[in-house]
């Protein structure tokens, strides 16, 4: 099995390409951009080469661990890079051909294919910045679009790696938001089709399991004769809880103000008409990574103004 096929975009630690650069208007812009598809697959290879350093050492407990993950979401990051940034001279494609001779993107059937289609639009006639002049490029306000959406979502996941880390840290100070608590249930007080708790350890007959709220509690311990153990248990929530609202704070004010931004962020970018070929493959390309990363990216109330704009898009440009 291939160990880099499938790798998920969740919230954590990671590097992020932080924008999709608009059309270059100069020989500099071209090199900077270039170079950014250079690092891109650099980046790659150092990915490739830190999880198979992983398996090594870890084995099958390896995709198990924070920093596998963590270097999953990067090479994820890099490879989306590769996709939505156009090559514009020799360096860039050769960057994106050099990660195409991969092995790993070889077996990784479905982003082998996003770079290969992205560097086929690089090479071809049609709405290929490489190939046509710079002055020929006009200005597209779907790029500002892309980029804008891009930087919200670096910082909603740098939001999301801030709320992780505090939460770890108020693991580790304050315990974790659970207890243990027997399973007195019996009879018709059994009802696993609800929800069934994680069993922590067995002893006497009894099952102890893992209990994460005061409702838990309620349920695994039910009746009068319980009361005094189900107000110790729930104390001892409430007491873990405001440990760790010492450590962490607020953790909705940490991720909601992102969360916030990159939701107008997508809103813009599906409201914004491409006016050059370019801009529409661009967007559509944008568009296909940032639903890959994120499916709930776009709701049923994107989908008139998106068909609109792509219809407006295709009139003009046909």
């Amino acid at each position: 099995m291939n160990m880099f096929v499938g790798s998920a975009a969740v919230a954590g630690a990671s590097i992020f390409p932080e924008t999709t650069p608009a059309a270059p208007s100069n020989a500099t812009d071209q090199a900077s951009q270039d170079a950014e598809l250079v690092q891109a697959a650099r980046g790659v290879r150092a990915a490739d080469q830190a999880i198979s350093d992983l398996h090594d050492k870890f084995g099958d407990d390896a995709d198990s661990r924070a920093d596998y993950h963590a270097r999953e979401r990067e090479r994820d990051d890099y490879i989306a890079t590769l996709v939505v940034v156009p090559a514009l001279g020799a360096d860039g494609m050769q960057a994106k051909a050099a990660v195409l001779r991969l092995r790993t993107l070889i077996e990784d059937h479905d982003r082998h294919r996003e770079v290969a289609v992205s560097l086929a639009d690089d090479i071809a006639e049609r709405g290929s910045p490489a190939l046509r002049p710079v002055a020929a490029r006009l200005p597209d306000p779907v790029y500002a679009a892309i980029e804008a959406h891009e930087k919200a979502y670096v910082e909603v996941r740098a939001a999301c790696a801030e709320s992780d880390r505090l939460q770890d840290l108020a693991d580790k100070i304050a315990g974790k938001r659970m207890v243990v608590i027997p399973d007195l249930r019996a009879g018709a007080d059994i009802d696993d089709d609800f929800f069934k708790l994680p069993v922590a350890y067995e002893q006497d007959g009894i099952e102890f399991v893992e209990a994460w709220t005061s409702r838990h509690v309620e349920v695994y311990l039910p009746g009068d004769e319980n009361r005094e153990l189900r107000e110790g248990f729930c104390q001892k929530l409430d007491e873990i809880e405001k440990a760790r609202d010492a450590v962490y704070g607020d953790l909705d004010a940490v991720v909601n103000g992102p969360a916030s931004a990159e939701a107008d962020a997508v809103d813009n970018l599906i409201e914004t008409v491409p006016t050059t070929m370019a801009g529409l493959l661009s967007f559509l390309i944008h568009l296909a990574k940032a639903r890959r990363r994120d499916p709930e990216l776009l709701c049923e109330q994107h989908l008139e103004p998106l068909i609109d704009g792509l219809g407006k898009a295709a009139a003009t440009l046909s």
